[in-house]
């Protein structure tokens, strides 16, 4: 196994590192992801802090991991030190794509990019949302977010959206909080 590791290493460490420039990255993502692994003989869940990035063509690809085990856990720090990694990489300041609001992932590609707008991930929203909500209205509240975000248009979305946050005013205020 140690033997794999090495070479996997070897393949690993140059392409974390290389250039993301000729790449053509338009938006990206930032996630957590926890697979299970083998640490000191016990199966635990590893957290690793993903990127992904999306060419002008659509076309998906991972720009970079990082396994938390090296940082120690979780946090603002290694999240920053992850969108460094990627603008010391030549990317370019990319269209901002689903994040989730940590601070880290908010503060990084601050940092990197200053100005950057960033976008929640409409899933995570909608599961802040509905846990902010009573359960009554849950259904209801789903049928209304996702009728918002997948309108036909611009001019669709907005009228969805003011009556989204008139209903969520009117019936769950706490919701809004979310």
């Amino acid at each position: 196994m140690s033997r794999l590791v090495g070479r996997l290493r070897q393949d690993f460490d140059p392409w974390r590192s290389r250039d993301l420039a000729p790449e053509g990255i338009r938006y990206g993502f930032m996630d957590r992801w926890y697979p299970e692994g083998r640490i000191s003989g016990r199966c635990e869940r590893v957290p690793v802090l993903v990127t992904l990035g999306v060419r002008a063509n659509g076309k998906r690809m991972v720009l970079d991991m990082l396994d938390i085990r090296l940082v120690g856990e979780e946090s603002a720090t290694s999240w920053i030190e992850l969108v460094a990694s990627r603008a010391a990489r030549h990317l370019a300041r990319p269209v901002p794509g689903g994040d989730r609001p940590q601070s880290g992932e908010r503060r990084g590609p601050a940092l990197a990019w200053p100005g950057i707008a960033i976008q929640r991930c409409r899933a995570h929203k909608l599961r802040n949302l509905q846990a902010k909500t009573p359960a009554r209205l849950r259904e209801e509240l789903t049928e209304d977010y996702r009728r918002m975000i997948y309108g036909e248009t611009v001019a669709a979305v907005e009228q969805s959206r003011t009556r989204f946050i008139k209903k969520l005013q009117r019936r769950s205020p706490r919701s809004l909080r979310a």
